[in-house]
């Protein structure tokens, strides 16, 4: 198996990056992801979270 392992060279031209921050789930589940971030925990995630589900 190792003979017919062969190598591959790559060149990045382009990285997009997607915020999933539980926009597409219901309220209910976005306050749960919330309060488990905590204020203590992650901040500034469940701060971001808050503002993108709560419409800002």
């Amino acid at each position: 198996m190792i003979a017919a392992t062969v190598g591959v060279r790559l060149e990045v031209r382009e990285i997009e990056g997607k915020w999933k921050l539980s926009q597409n789930q219901p309220e209910e589940n976005q306050k749960g992801v919330i309060s488990g971030l905590g204020r203590d925990r992650q901040p500034e995630l469940a701060a971001w979270v808050e503002k993108v589900t709560a419409g800002g």
